[in-house]
């Protein structure tokens, strides 16, 4: 990619930054967590989107997950939303688009290459369900955990203007934060699901947490705030929301996209 180019999508990435709201503004109830000494945290109400504490996030009723799936060796991608309804997490919308990227994939340039697709899929359920057009966003990708601070999460929730949470599986560097480095921490401080740290970097600047999201989920998330969210309810929603490692919504537009990418090839 030319320079000129990564250069006007730095000068973009600067721009929609000073537009990331990082409070909470939200039009459901925000609990109120005790403080916690010491760097290891532990969520409240991990895995609890399906069992009694299914609805202690008063007003919170549609939460929306968000993927691409790729052809394997392809351009050719499947980008999906589902809404959830909660409490139950039961699936209300369901909705995949067939697009072809012609942006390549470039490390921490991955919003010019996948948030078009988001961003329509967005504007169709608004256009076609707006009664249940969703309260926050949970996306495949970074918010804020980012070089400029300002991943595909922030560009979905601020080009929307949703509140919208990043969660990572693989861990981008920022700063001389690296993957090894993270994973070999978060394996020897959280010890058990629900645990989380915050990721900071030499600066001090805290670009979102680690989140052990299961007991069995040896390597963790990372979870980052994209627009309109704190860091701490993005951890505590993201745990709340995580049955297996990677929080229900976003596990079931992953399932989604991949059908279809799998029906496609048994048809040819």
């Amino acid at each position: 990619m030319a320079n000129d180019i990564l250069q006007q999508w730095n000068q973009i990435q600067d721009d929609l930054r000073l537009k990331i709201n990082p409070n909470d503004d939200l039009d459901f109830e925000v609990l109120s967590f005790p403080t916690q000494d010491g760097v290891v945290k532990t969520a409240s109400f991990t895995g609890g989107c399906y069992g009694s504490a299914a609805g202690v996030w008063k007003g919170l009723r549609y939460i929306a997950g968000m993927d691409v799936s790729f052809f394997e060796g392809t351009d050719q991608a499947i980008g999906c939303v589902v809404v959830l309804e909660v409490p139950g997490m039961k699936t209300v919308y369901t909705d995949c688009e067939k697009v072809t990227l012609d942006v390549p994939y470039i490390p921490s340039y991955l919003a010019f290459r996948e948030a078009p697709i988001l961003l329509s899929l967005l504007a169709r359920l608004k256009n076609l369900r707006p009664e249940i057009h969703p309260q926050l966003l949970l996306i495949d990708g970074n918010g804020i955990l980012h070089p400029r601070m300002c991943g595909l999460a922030c560009h979905v929730g601020v080009s929307a203007d949703i509140p919208a949470i990043g969660v990572g599986k693989n861990f981008l560097q920022v700063e001389k934060l690296t993957l090894s480095g993270m994973k070999e921490s978060s394996r020897a401080n959280l010890t058990k699901g629900g645990t989380w740290m915050p990721i900071t970097g030499a600066s001090g600047k805290v670009y979102g947490a680690a989140l052990r999201s299961t007991n069995d989920s040896v390597n963790p998330i990372f979870v980052s705030p994209g627009h309109r969210v704190s860091i701490g309810t993005a951890v505590e929603i993201t745990a709340w929301c995580c049955k297996c490692r990677v929080p229900e919504p976003i596990r079931a537009a992953d399932h989604a996209s991949r059908d279809v990418v799998r029906a496609a090839g048994k048809a040819r």
